[in-house]
């Protein structure tokens, strides 16, 4: 079936006794999420800060299935999406790629978001982790307001 056919969705939806989660990646950032929604193509939706309008698109994605009784589960991983996995109710999960033995040994070493018996803890410190350096955007800014 085609990727972002909503009947062929809705009628896999409804045929299975087990859910389906479905617009990953699917057009329109957040703006489609109700279509998928109603049309009752889905059971659990995709929300993302990637892929879905940001941090912002991604909350909304998420609300908007809290207001219909389904999880919004996060695509992705990093310090932004562990955030989000924190801060919507209805979510689950957390998606951690791995790409070897050696790296899953590895996981509950790390020092961002260690894994610990399948639990990530999103960091209490605010922000993405990113260091920002204030004298070149300053250099480099138009205008300072």
């Amino acid at each position: 079936m085609r990727e972002f056919n909503l009947a062929a969705y809705r009628k896999l939806a409804d045929g299975l006794d087990i859910p389906v989660l479905a617009a990953e990646t699917s057009d329109g950032a957040h703006w489609n999420a109700a279509s998928w929604i109603d049309a009752g193509a889905l059971d659990m939706i995709r929300t993302s800060t990637f892929y879905k309008g940001g941090i912002t698109g991604a909350i909304k994605i998420a609300h908007l299935a809290e207001s219909h009784a389904i999880k919004a589960q996060v695509h992705g991983m990093g310090l932004p999406n562990a955030h989000l996995c924190a801060a919507i109710p209805n979510n689950d999960y957390y998606e951690q790629l791995v790409f070897s033995t050696e790296h899953i040994k590895g996981l509950k070493s790390r020092n961002e978001l260690p894994i610990i018996a399948g639990v990530i803890t999103a960091p209490s410190s605010p922000g993405l982790g990113l260091d920002v350096d204030w004298a070149a955007l300053t250099k480099t800014a138009l205008a300072v307001i």
